[in-house]
């Protein structure tokens, strides 16, 4: 573990520190810290018209006369290859913990493509 690194570093090789399981959480209880958002985007989705798009857009589909080879879904997924965590450890006296920053936002865009044909080969798997 890192934090077993940084003991032997600061108090030498022959240091007896194990980091057993719950240790963090005692140390962070002992000195009043706790983990907090450092930014402050919230995303939200309309779940209600996402459950019932797909019965609408069967019957657009039949409709139209569209086979599953000419349906295709796409979505974008990025990597923020420059961002630090939204998350971390302050002291509850900490006046700064509230205060958020300007993330880095160097990005690479994906996109990812198939029809639906090829999306039921893909859930079968």
């Amino acid at each position: 573990m890192q934090v077993e690194k940084f003991d032997r570093e600061l108090n030498g090789e022959f240091s007896n520190f194990k980091a057993r399981l719950g240790w963090l959480w005692r140390f962070q209880k002992r000195h009043g810290m706790s983990q907090i958002s450092v930014s402050g985007e919230k995303h939200s989705a309309d779940t209600a018209a996402a459950q019932s798009y797909p019965a609408k857009l069967r019957e657009i589909l039949q409709a139209e006369g569209y086979s599953e080879e000419q349906v295709y879904n796409a979505d974008e997924t990025r990597i923020y290859y420059k961002m630090l965590p939204d998350k971390t450890l302050a002291v509850r006296t900490d006046e700064r913990k509230k205060k958020g920053y300007k993330q880095a936002k160097d990005r690479l865009t994906l996109l990812f493509c198939v029809n639906a044909t090829d999306g039921q080969i893909l859930q079968a798997v």
